[in-house]
C-alpha cells in the first residue's frame, strides 16, 4: 500500500503540476477527490502485493471495498459536517486498519497460511484447492 501510495502519488503530483496545480490546492478545494485518489493509490499497491502472495481475487476486492468504504464514509460525514473536510484523509486512514482487519479476521483461512501458497480452483470450479 505504501509503495503505491508513494510511486502513484508522485505520478499524481506530477499530473497535476502539468496542469498548473498541485495536491495542496486541490485538497483546499476537492478534498474529497484526494481520499478517493488516495484509496485508489494504496489499492493498486495492495492488490498487486496480494496477487503476487497468490490471495483470490475474491479477497483482493474484500480489501479493496476495505479501503474504499472508509473513504467513502469520511467523505460523507464531511459532507454532513461530522468532519472537518480537512479531516477526510486522517478518518480515511484510521478506518482503514481496522476494516482490513475485520476482512483478514473473516478470512482467516486464507489470511493465516504461509505466503505464496496458491489456490487453484477445483474441479467444480468454485470451491479452492491448493495448488
Amino acid at each position: 500500500m505504501v509503495v503505491g501510495m508513494m510511486l502513484l502519488g508522485a505520478l499524481d503530483r506530477g499530473i497535476l503540476a502539468a496542469g498548473g496545480t498541485s495536491v495542496s490546492a486541490v485538497r483546499d478545494s476537492v478534498p474529497e477527490a484526494v481520499g478517493l485518489v488516495m484509496a485508489f493509490n494504496m489499492t493498486v499497491g495492495m492488490t498487486l502485493w496480494m496477487r503476487h502472495l497468490g490471495h483470490s481475487w475474491a479477497r483482493v476486492g474484500d480489501m479493496a471495498g476495505a479501503m474504499f468504504v472508509p473513504a467513502i464514509g469520511a467523505i460523507v460525514l464531511s459532507w454532513c459536517a461530522v468532519i472537518h473536510s480537512g479531516s477526510i484523509l486522517a478518518v480515511e486512514h484510521a478506518a482503514m486498519l481496522p476494516a482490513m482487519v475485520a476482512v483478514m479476521l473473516l478470512h482467516r483461512d486464507e489470511y493465516s497460511r504461509p505466503a505464496h501458497v496458491h489456490l487453484s480452483a477445483g474441479r467444480d470450479g468454485v470451491t479452492p484447492r491448493l495448488s
